[in-house]
């Protein structure tokens, strides 16, 4: 039985899918444990909200937080805010910051938190998100499951895959090609639908889009905003992530692409390692 949950927040959309046949009380409980985690997100790594602990940090201004255990009706979540910050935000604040520092080091660069001395992990924290989503769905007994978070996408399957499609930047009624994917991420960056927000190592965008998929929604989330800001020279450091990870890439000018592990042919990508 499929249900569909859309949530505004981040100023985008989240969209949490599952097929499992549960009860409603089972789905109204998963989905409001996820919803007050994303709404928790915000409040926490939000560059907009002056009141964010983001924010806070950054003012260097002193943030108390309180302990707090996980209430009985929420099977995995422990709130990050309740009335105050609790201990469990200064956590995710400090998973985050070194799953940033990790993505600055693994592309040379290329993915950068700290642009211009300033902070600013939106780059990943999104793909973080979908991630700890598909936990609490996991700890629901959740099977199979789909999670979009603005574009950053976190899965889980009972063995069957889910396909995926990998959006024309000129039409976004229309696919470039499809994937099938059996677990992990998939997670999208680009320049085309919101502006230029990703600042490039060179002065010329190489690419218009850019498709990561691998085990991870946050480093993905990383890395696809990486081959985006070094655009052909992601050759360079992509092999050193490892066989688990691939791109799909569209050029400025929409007219070729460029994969690594993937193979496309006939409107259809196919894995070429495993």
């Amino acid at each position: 039985m499929t249900r569909i949950h859309n949530e505004s927040v981040w100023t985008t959309v989240v969209t949490i899918q599952i097929e499992d046949d549960i009860s409603d009380l089972q789905w109204q409980s998963l989905v409001n444990e996820s919803v007050r985690f994303l709404h928790d997100v915000d409040k926490v790594f939000s560059p907009f909200r002056p009141d964010s602990y983001l924010n806070l940090v950054s003012r260097q201004e002193e943030v108390p937080v309180i302990e707090m255990s996980k209430p009985e009706h929420l099977k995995h979540y422990i709130p990050f805010v309740d009335e105050d910050f609790t201990t469990e935000a200064a956590k995710a604040f400090e998973i985050v910051e070194s799953l940033c520092a990790a993505a600055q080091w693994k592309t040379n660069g290329a993915f950068n938190a700290w642009r211009n001395e300033i902070y600013d992990p939106i780059g990943l924290v999104k793909g973080w998100a979908a991630d700890y989503v598909i936990e609490i769905l996991k700890s629901y007994g959740i099977q199979r499951a789909f999670v979009n978070a603005g574009g950053d996408i976190a899965l889980i399957t009972n063995g069957e895959p889910w396909r995926i499609a990998i959006e024309n930047p000129e039409d976004s009624e229309t696919a470039i090609g499809f994937l099938d994917l059996s677990g992990g991420a998939l997670c999208t960056s680009g320049n085309y639908q919101k502006g230029n927000h990703i600042v490039t190592r060179t002065n010329q965008n190489d690419f218009s889009s850019a498709t990561v998929s691998g085990p991870s929604a946050a480093l993905a989330d990383a890395y696809a905003t990486a081959v985006i800001a070094d655009g052909l020279a992601f050759f360079e450091w992509i092999d050193g992530l490892g066989s688990d990870w691939g791109v799909i890439a569209i050029s400025e000018d929409n007219s070729a692409i460029y994969t690594h592990n993937w193979h496309f042919d006939q409107n259809q990508f196919s894995k070429t390692s495993l």
